[in-house]
């Protein structure tokens, strides 16, 4: 059998014991941990809260990216928007665990939210409209980002360059497929240079059924 004396030579695992070196401490054995403690529903209910935070936002990674601004820069773009995603849109108890899409968040900033926003729908069309009271903080050519979710097919939408603040509306194509079943809406604007976005405002929930559009 081989003998190996000076275990200050030794760093890492080795069979079920740990050989470790530290400045401050010098050279220690340990043995390999075991862990064989069921991971509690706190924990489990972390886990499923960002993975449903990191399917529901990823498609839009790059738009997070852009609209999300928060003083702390750690809290930036898309990691800032799932952390909000993950602290105040979830409902119920592991394993029950349920959205609230009136509180889903796209975009953090100070430019001036829209007003009085809300949907409906026309046969393959959505009209977005909202009202332009010349607020602070608020520009005539802020763009409109509208999204749209069909829950029933767990699909996002976006719509950029289809009007800006002061056009008070927009109307927005999209095939009879994805409107037909649960459809949120959201609006926020971003300032010509990009560098300010207003909080996103909720359009509302609306459910079509069948295939002309009808609510």
């Amino acid at each position: 059998m081989a003998k190996f004396n000076n275990i200050h030579l030794l760093r890492g695992k080795v069979g079920d014991k740990v050989y470790c070196r530290r400045r401050d401490f010098g050279s220690y054995v340990r043995a390999l941990g075991t862990y064989k403690d069921e991971p509690s529903n706190a924990q489990l209910a972390c886990r499923v809260k960002l993975k449903m935070a990191v399917e529901f936002l990823n498609p839009l990674r790059r738009l997070l990216d852009e609209c999300w601004m928060d003083s702390s820069v750690r809290k930036r773009g898309f990691n800032g928007a799932s952390g909000y995603f993950i602290k105040n849109t979830f409902t119920g108890e592991y394993p029950e665990l349920q959205v609230k899409y009136e509180e889903v968040c796209f975009s953090n900033g100070r430019l001036a939210v829209p007003d009085e926003a809300e949907m409906i729908i026309d046969t393959n069309s959505v009209f977005v409209s909202w009202k332009n009271l010349q607020r602070f903080q608020a520009g005539p050519d802020d763009e409109a980002i509208i999204i749209l979710y069909n829950e029933d097919y767990k699909a996002l939408c976006l719509f950029r360059n289809s009007a800006i603040r002061q056009q008070e509306h927009a109307i927005l194509k999209v095939t009879e497929e994805f409107i037909r079943g649960t459809l949120h809406g959201y609006l926020f604007f971003i300032s010509y240079t990009g560098k300010q976005v207003s909080q996103t405002v909720y359009l509302g929930c609306l459910r079509i059924e069948g295939t002309n559009g009808s609510v």
